[in-house]
């Protein structure tokens, strides 16, 4: 089994270091993420040696009782070995967008959307 070790994963842990307040989760932290940059022409290194890195972090939180902190590693654990998908794991964490969805947006597809089924359903009725 492969293991992923990517931007999505890197940026993830990176939050979970903003969320983490012991000394030592930062630090089980800052090693798995030190392990992910060390490779060669700025490639992320994954592999096997990944997990234990983030199932170390994983214990040492629950130990120190931040489970907020032991739920986002368990899914970056999940990620990291393909069963959270990344479109899914993009999403659930906001990776790549500056803040809370765009209502407008949401809004004018809804509307499109009414627009739409009610041309439909006047188009059928006639």
């Amino acid at each position: 089994m492969s293991v992923r070790s990517d931007f999505s994963l890197d940026l993830q842990l990176k939050r979970v270091l903003d969320v983490a307040v012991h000394p030592e989760v930062k630090a089980a932290l800052v090693s798995a993420r030190a392990h992910m940059n060390s490779g060669r022409g700025g490639h992320r290194r994954g592999g096997q040696a990944l997990i234990p890195l983030l199932e170390a972090v994983r214990s040492c939180a629950a130990v120190f009782g931040e489970w907020q902190v032991v739920r986002l590693v368990q899914d970056s654990l999940d990620y990291a070995e393909g069963r959270i998908l990344k479109p899914d794991f993009d999403e659930r964490y906001r990776l790549f967008q500056d803040g809370a969805r765009n209502e407008n947006q949401r809004e004018f597809v809804g509307n499109m959307l009414w627009n739409t089924f009610r041309f439909v359903a006047e188009a059928s009725r006639e």
